[in-house]
């Protein structure tokens, strides 16, 4: 079932149009350092925004992508499917999907469970790097 889920769950729309958050090239660092210094409120059941970044090569450079989106949490975990912000304001369901096998490859469990407000970090088909930040959980 968890396997199931997280190939449901990581439909991730890496090159979609979607809307970026924030300064692309500073987006994991800014919100990683963000939710380390602040906190994080406890997780409540039911939709919240989230900050999906991606981190992937492209020839010799690393591309950064900062996309806004909303996921179901229940029991601070995740729940399929992760919804992404288009251009146009309207979400929509993501598109790609992670790599188990990557997972394995590594030795990484793979693991829906929400840690101080963030995700693991995932590794997609393509082999980017993504992790979400439950944007809406952060202290003030």
């Amino acid at each position: 079932m968890k396997f199931s889920f997280l190939i449901v769950f990581f439909s991730l729309a890496l090159y979609s149009n979607a809307q970026i958050a924030t300064d692309t090239a500073k987006c994991y660092k800014y919100y990683d350092s963000l939710f380390t210094a602040k906190g994080v409120y406890n997780m409540t059941n039911g939709m919240h925004k989230i900050i999906m970044t991606v981190r992937y090569r492209e020839d010799s450079s690393i591309t950064r992508v900062c996309r806004e989106g909303m996921i179901r949490v229940e029991n601070n975990r995740f729940i399929a499917p992760l919804l992404i912000k288009n251009s146009k304001g309207v979400y929509e369901k993501a598109i790609k999907k992670a790599d188990p096998n990557a997972f394995v490859k590594y030795g990484i469990p793979m693991d829906t469970i929400i840690h101080n407000g963030r995700s693991q970090t995932y590794i997609s088909e393509s082999g980017a790097l993504v992790n979400l930040f439950v944007i809406d959980v952060l202290k003030k």
